[in-house]
């Protein structure tokens, strides 16, 4: 179900037509009723005698119904088919509500909400099914008796309908679910900010708070469609899930050759004896057990020692988000299916490991201050993530208790509550990866992606002049900042980035967020992933350049709080983070993973967003380590121009690591080819359904959940995403290959996209015969799967 965007210039020439056309039928409707529809419901019942003898029977609201019966009769004889009666009858019962208006302004105001109120009580779960059919039946009885309007319930049911199935709010836990609208209502602490911001919606434009409710209705209205014409109701993450075992997502996502992952864990075990795969991935289930329960429990702090600053701000982003909002996420358990060790890579600096999960769980909302249940239902979620861990060559697996325990891995003293640098019993750096694994980064299926560094031009000369230098501690930096920025748009403070940006950044900073009385925050931000994209080094500086791809649900907001908008979905974002230090500088390997602490001393920052460091007063913005310089956009000159310069150079790095038996293996993310098939699919200014669902498929594969691939698709209409360029021939084939694919879903090709086909052929550098060849091998191995799913579906069961 793809995001319906409605404008407001269109809605409002369609509600005047509809008030124009409602106005006209009620003035002329006893001349419609006795004219027509007493003499034709007559003829179709046989009944016989003067039509005025009948005349009591048509109330304004049987006759309504028996006029819509007669135009479905019509339709159904004429079409044969029963989608268009689909239409007819919730058209029908939204045209009532206005003419109901017309004849009869007081009544129908108090009838309407009669109706409505108890459908949301009962989606709100404040009364049970059999209260709403008993309400239902008080409601039809008192419209027979006291109104003498009998037909009141069958008209308005389509409608409440509508409303109950649609949702208003959102929120999330640390888990982004296949819907981002996952609260059935409001926390009494966001219903005070609701109110307190009175004020600001008297000045706001109308269609700000009325349209994304008319879209939310809209969506419900497909939802409809999906039930009553036959389309599977299911999410196509269900369905894709289903039909396969845990653990197999397929191709699209092995991210490394069985053989070399063996080989590596092999490697490993020779260094270390005392390494084991199964004992490996057993204190797995007890990290991911305690992580869970402390993301649960708002209690973070406990588990700062044994994750990375960029994971633990990342955790602390979302349960600030959800105590502002005063919900709390309750989760008994969760059933993980499948894990297992998925990569394994290993150089100088680090060990890597990354376990690739999926489990199932069931999540309730609950507000902090009153204890109620704010679902409209159990949320039960399918979860599929890859989990990173990381520790130096040198470490030996523990015999003791180590980070995963609360305990220091160096001298065994227990580490305490903000404590998650240096052990104050021995003053090691625990989080240096010397001792024992720590876990840096976890990433959603759909985001993860991999890239050697080494094919990044001038990486070997940064490497040479700075060994400590790794991508871990550079990611880390930059996700920490990342989630810096983001505190700094949600509180409108740029103090939270002082101490990680140059002095000019943070006057733009300023600029930005002073003076502006309307402005956008984000809401439920996921940190897809950084990848490094280029290395500027000069004798009077040292510059990288890394891309930071994210989404987030925008808010408007103003300066006496945030607007309503209570239908919104997830957009993507494609960030150009530039850092800078002086040149010369060298990384402090203890504090790879300790972004938001100082390099110097370890000491924790303060909330008080200092410059200097409270314990050591050293600075910390003083360019000794990476600060961030400014944000590009991706499509700027000045990344447009390093990326030319790259792949100009990309041949000689190549063949540089191919030379040393390096790792060439790039790995785009299931986000980067989603996106690119999601704009082919534009191409002719239309999703079909048939395409549609193709592009679910792809999603689904990749585990992508449903809000993330509507926004994406959303950002791709309103042409707001790039499509990133590929760094080798096999990535450009797979690409190509996903492009045609969705091109041919529908079974034509449109001249717009072949147009678009040839234009990303030449841009990927395919000649015209080479798509030729291409198109024939796609377009065969799609019939040889279609013929192959039709006989299995002919198969007895």
């Amino acid at each position: 179900m793809c995001a319906l965007k409605i404008q407001k210039e269109s809605f409002y020439i369609f509600f005047s037509l509809i008030l124009l056309l409602a106005g006209t039928v009620a003035y002329f409707f006893d001349v419609i009723t006795d004219d027509f529809v007493i003499p034709a419901t007559m003829s179709i019942l046989k009944l016989r005698g003067a039509p005025h003898l009948y005349a009591d029977y048509f109330s304004p609201d049987v006759s309504f119904l028996c006029f819509f019966t007669i135009i479905c009769l019509i339709i159904l004889r004429l079409t044969r088919s029963i989608e268009p009666i689909v239409y007819v009858v919730y058209s029908a019962s939204l045209f009532f509500c206005f003419f109901y208006f017309f004849i009869a302004p007081l009544e129908s105001l108090i009838v309407l909400a009669a109706f409505i109120v108890p459908v949301f009580l009962w989606h709100q779960k404040r009364i049970n099914s059999l209260i709403l059919t008993l309400v239902a039946l008080v409601l039809i009885a008192a419209s027979w008796y006291f109104l003498k309007k009998p037909a009141l319930f069958l008209l308005m049911l389509p409608m409440c309908h509508l409303f109950a199935i649609r949702a208003n709010n959102a929120l999330q836990s640390r888990y982004s679910g296949s819907e981002v609208r996952i609260l059935a209502r409001l926390s009494s602490t966001q219903k005070k900010k609701v109110v307190a911001s009175q004020s600001s919606i008297a000045k706001q434009d109308l269609w700000d708070i009325i349209g994304p409710e008319i879209e939310a209705l809209a969506e419900s209205w497909d939802k409809v469609k999906e039930v009553s014409m036959g389309i599977p109701a299911e999410t196509p993450d269900d369905r894709k899930l289903s039909r396969r075992q845990f653990g197999i997502i397929g191709t699209m996502v092995e991210i490394q050759d069985p053989k070399e992952l063996a080989a590596t864990i092999e490697a490993i075990v020779k260094r270390d004896p005392g390494f084991s795969r199964d004992k490996f991935l057993d204190k797995f289930r007890a990290v991911f057990a305690k992580v869970h329960k402390a993301c649960y429990d708002h209690e973070i702090d406990k588990i700062q020692a044994m994750v990375s600053d960029a994971l633990f701000e990342q955790f602390r982003c979302r349960v600030e988000e959800q105590k502002e909002a005063g919900v709390k996420f309750s989760c008994p358990g969760i059933a993980i299916q499948y894990a297992n060790i998925a990569r394994a890579a290993s150089d100088n600096c680090f060990d890597e490991l990354h376990v690739h999960v999926e489990g199932e769980l069931t999540e309730t909302a609950i507000d902090i201050v009153t204890g109620e249940t704010l679902n409209a239902e159990n949320q039960k979620q399918r979860i599929c993530e890859f989990w990173s861990f990381i520790r130096k060559p040198s470490a030996k697996t523990l015999d003791k208790p180590g980070l995963m325990e609360g305990s220091c891995p160096n001298c065994g003293a227990p580490i305490l509550i903000g404590q998650a640098t240096v052990c104050q019993v021995c003053s090691s750096f625990i989080r240096s990866g010397n001792y024992d694994w720590v876990l840096s980064k976890i990433t959603q299926a759909c985001e993860w992606e991999y890239a050697n560094p080494r094919l990044v031009p001038s990486w070997d000369a940064l490497k040479t002049n700075d060994t400590h230098f790794s991508i871990h501690q550079i990611e880390d930096r930059c996700a920490v900042v990342f989630w810096m920025i983001r505190l700094a748009e949600r509180r409108r403070r740029m103090e939270p980035i002082t101490r990680f940006a140059t002095a000019k950044c943070c006057e733009l900073f300023k600029l930005a967020m002073s003076g502006v009385k309307k402005f956008t925050c984000y809401e439920n931000v996921s940190f897809a992933s950084t990848t490094l994209k280029g290395i500027v080094l000069s004798e009077e500086f040292e510059r990288i350049y890394l891309l930071v791809v994210w989404s987030g649900i925008p808010v408007a907001c103003t300066t006496e709080g945030r607007l309503p908008q209570l239908h919104r979905f997830n957009k993507p974002h494609r960030d150009v983070f530039v850092f800078f230090r002086n040149p010369g500088q060298k990384t402090n390997d203890n504090n790879t993973l300790s972004s938001a602490h100082c390099r110097a001393c370890g000491g924790p920052m303060t909330s008080s967003f200092a410059i200097n460091c409270n314990y050591c007063n050293a600075l910390l913005n003083d360019g000794s380590e990476w600060i961030l310089e400014k944000v590009l956009n991706e499509q700027s000159l000045e990344y447009s121009a390093l990326m030319n310069q790259r792949h100009s150079h990309m041949q000689k790095v190549v063949a540089e690591v191919k030379q040393e038996r390096g790792d060439l293996e790039v790995m785009r993310s299931g986000r980067d080819l989603i996106t690119m098939s999601a704009q082919m699919l534009m191409a002719d200014g239309k999703i079909d359904d048939a395409e549609m669902k193709l592009l679910r498929e792809f999603a689904a594969r990749y585990a992508m959940p449903e809000d993330k691939l509507q926004g994406l698709v959303e950002s791709v209409k309103q042409g707001e995403v790039y499509l990133p360029k590929p760094d080798n021939l096999k990535e450009a084939y797979n690409l190509m290959e996903a492009a045609i694919r969705m091109a041919m879903a529908d079974g034509e090709l449109a001249p717009e996209e072949q147009q678009y086909l040839d234009t990303l052929a030449g841009k990927f550098g395919y000649g015209a015969s080479d798509l030729k060849v291409l198109m024939t091998k796609v377009e065969l191995r799609m019939k040889q799967e279609k013929k192959a799913a039709s006989a299995l579906s002919r198969k007895p069961s």
